[in-house]
């Protein structure tokens, strides 16, 4: 995985603040093959939250 211990920490305290402890953060994409260069940060986000209107100001919230 080509992120740093300081930003997977960061990473995780946000998406904690906007979908509560519970939610789950993966990494997947080009990040996540040490052999490659580059490439932006996708994550994948498992909330318990229903309410689809809420979810996305949170994803809003989270990458602004």
């Amino acid at each position: 995985m080509r992120l740093d211990k300081h930003t997977c920490q960061i990473i995780q305290e946000e998406v904690a603040k906007q979908f509560g402890i519970r939610a789950v953060v993966r990494l997947f994409g080009s990040r996540t093959d040490d052999l490659q260069r580059g490439g932006d940060i996708d994550l994948y986000i498992k909330t318990k939250q229903q309410n689809a209107e809420v979810i996305n100001k949170n994803k809003i919230v989270l990458f602004i």
